[in-house]
């Protein structure tokens, strides 16, 4: 890995105490202030949708962006990316990893991301030219609501795990069957069996045309272990984060510090 150290970036953060003056500020901004198109980045799908149409209201081209388009709306809203049809993408982290645009002139976060690793990756996408590029975070205390919610929900509660096991243990299920009887929607049972396969608690077998769900004989007890340790591991790249938004030392130095890039001083004298 070479030198992680963007000398063309101006790293700020900008502390909000509403989603109402994360709203102006982006008017602010974008009007008067950046030159060429770049990426706003929000943390959920209704958000691309809300700072999409108020940027628009204020006479700002914008599109929105999620994973929920479908393949052709996605590659129209990338090319049109490409070509500066807009001052900017309204987009979830869905966007990004397939655009080549070396021009990208700013990237504005209105969510903290998950960890400063992410942030990093999503920010590099920008100032591949060499020329100036400011990179913003709008950052309001609370907005660790978010991530934390999706951390905590990332696996569902150990008691749904046993329901799911107690009905098994009964009879054979397909997924639909499963979802009826335990009272769980799709998403949960879905996550809940890669789980117990991958422990192999049960097993997934043919039935005809369908499948079914067995429990397993001499099954294993229900670890846990994994979860948990993903779970801590993912809330303390929640504090680094934080972390990095309410540092007052130099922005750059602690993203590539926290990232093992020891090339680089304590000063990149370019952030605020």
């Amino acid at each position: 890995r070479g030198n992680l150290m963007r000398d063309n970036f101006h790293l700020k953060v900008v502390r909000v105490a509403s989603e109402d003056a994360k709203l102006a500020c982006l008017a602010q901004m974008l009007l008067p202030k950046f030159e060429g198109t770049g990426i706003i980045y929000t943390g959920t799908r209704v958000n691309t949708e809300i700072y999409c149409k108020f940027l628009n209201s204020q006479g700002i081209s914008a599109a929105n962006y999620n994973a929920g388009f479908d393949p052709d709306a996605r590659k129209e809203i990338e090319e049109g990316l490409k070509n500066n049809r807009w001052k900017c993408v309204v987009s979830t982290n869905a966007l990004g990893m397939g655009i080549d645009k070396p021009d990208l002139r700013f990237i504005i976060h209105t969510q903290i991301p998950e960890s400063p690793i992410h942030y990093y990756q999503e920010i590099g996408r920008a100032g591949r030219d060499g020329k100036e590029t400011p990179i913003i975070l709008l950052y309001n205390p609370v907005d660790r609501d978010l991530p934390e919610h999706f951390i905590e929900n990332s696996h569902p509660p150990f008691k749904h795990y046993q329901r799911v096991i107690e009905r098994l243990k009964n009879e054979s299920l397909s997924k639909r069957r499963l979802m009826r009887k335990t009272n769980l929607n799709r998403t949960k049972v879905e996550v809940i069996m890669a789980d117990l396969i991958d422990q192999e608690i049960v097993k997934e077998v043919g039935y005809g045309r369908s499948k079914r769900y067995e429990y397993q004989s001499n099954a294993p007890q229900l670890d846990t272990t994994a979860f948990e340790r993903l779970r801590e591991f993912k809330l303390k790249e929640l504090e680094k984060i934080i972390e990095y938004a309410e540092t007052d030392k130099c922005r750059m130095f602690y993203l590539c510090d926290y990232l093992e890039d020891k090339k680089i001083s304590n000063y990149c004298h370019k952030c605020d």
